[in-house]
């Protein structure tokens, strides 16, 4: 298998490091690279950008950075005979930081993780991102996990966020037990996902959030199509976790026809609502009307989404 790293990832990584020891009263290894480096400015552009490129991937071997991930990856031997690349990239925010699979030129498969450059200023913590990450691509790869990319997921494409959240949130939830029950450290404790799922469920009461994270983290044994079957419908997921839901039409815990979870909280009087809420309501869900009800939290939601919506002034076209 052959790690590469994207051209941003060791200039920015380097560049930090390089900061972060300066800071910390070394500043030999700035005045080392600037010695290598300093002649480069001379040369042509491409040839410039080249020769930094190499200087980068030079200097992030010797200030130790490439260290994380060639240690986890010891930990998995059977990726060398299925992954031919292995390519950390740069991602921008937290939800873009993942693992997945890109076509490979062979009977191996290409992986490309994605992950903030923040990562590179706590090296430990870092091992522990990589080998969260790697199991997800254990699990891609292993047929009985029945792992299959999903341009969209979500029946509304007002959902298609927060039923992607959930699925990563589920996912993860089975990683990190799995990486717990090895005595290793993963990308996070699972206080952080417990976390994680009060704010990807909200509607949930704590304890059947604290039922469903205890189910995934305690090692049930759940393959892709259940996972992305219980982010769409959360019923489902509460019923694989053994909780009980009141099925009556608006009773305490029943399910909110809106969002599809159980609530304890139901708006009133729904029929008050200003038209434009209600007719943004009817657009999104053309079979809902007020006596169907809706949980609290929906309906403080498109009246804040209506109240703060852009207005566009009337323009005299000539």
């Amino acid at each position: 298998m052959e790690i590469r790293y994207a051209p941003q990832v060791l200039d920015e990584a380097v560049t930090r490091e390089l900061l972060r020891r300066a800071g910390a009263g070394d500043p030999s290894w700035t005045g080392d690279f600037h010695v290598l480096t300093d002649a480069f400015y001379a040369l042509p552009e491409v040839e410039r950008e080249a020769q930094f490129q190499a200087a980068h991937a030079l200097f992030f071997r010797k200030l130790g950075l490439g260290k994380p991930l060639e240690k986890v990856l010891a930990e998995f031997p059977r990726l060398d005979s299925k992954v031919a690349d292995l390519v950390v990239d740069r991602a921008l925010t937290p939800s873009e930081e993942e693992a997945d699979l890109m076509v490979g030129g062979d009977a191996r498969r290409n992986v490309r993780i994605r992950l903030r450059i923040v990562r590179f200023d706590d090296l430990a913590a870092l091992e522990g991102f990589y080998r969260h990450e790697l199991v997800h691509v254990t699990d891609m790869l292993n047929p009985e996990f029945d792992y299959k990319p999903i341009a969209r997921i979500a029946a509304r494409p007002a959902e298609e966020n927060l039923v992607r959240a959930r699925l990563r949130l589920l996912w993860n939830l089975l990683i990190g037990g799995r990486v717990a029950q090895s005595g290793k450290a993963g990308a996070a404790t699972l206080e952080e996902w417990k976390n994680v799922a009060e704010r990807v469920y909200p509607g949930l009461t704590p304890e059947a959030r604290e039922s469903i994270v205890s189910k995934l983290w305690g090692g049930a044994a759940v393959a892709w199509p259940a996972l992305v079957e219980f982010s769409r419908v959360p019923g489902k997921l509460l019923a694989f976790a053994g909780i009980s839901v009141d099925a009556s039409s608006r009773g305490p815990g029943s399910l909110c026809p809106l969002c599809s979870f159980p609530t304890f909280s139901w708006a009133g009087d729904i029929g008050d609502l200003p038209r434009a809420v209600l007719a943004a309501l009817r657009t999104d869900f053309p079979g809902w009307t007020p006596e169907n009800g809706a949980c609290r939290q929906c309906i403080d939601g498109y009246e804040l989404r209506i109240r703060f919506a852009p207005r566009v002034a009337p323009t005299n076209i000539r």
